[in-house]
């Protein structure tokens, strides 16, 4: 698993093999520069709350 993140070629590849292994029920996130996006799993709450929102709890 590379550091940080992946460059053009890495993400075609990984493109390629939800292909390859018929993976069709998933999320993909467009390659996008910046580091804005990149969740930092050493947190509590790994997503920054400028750029996420709570949109259901499994908590009843």
């Amino acid at each position: 698993i590379p550091e940080g993140q992946l460059n053009k070629a890495e993400y075609e590849r990984v493109l390629e093999w939800l292909d390859e292994f018929g993976i069709d029920d998933g999320f993909v996130q467009d390659l996008v520069p910046g580091e804005d996006w990149l969740p930092d799993f050493g947190k509590p709450n790994p997503f920054s709350s400028d750029l996420s929102r709570i949109i259901w709890n499994g908590a009843i």
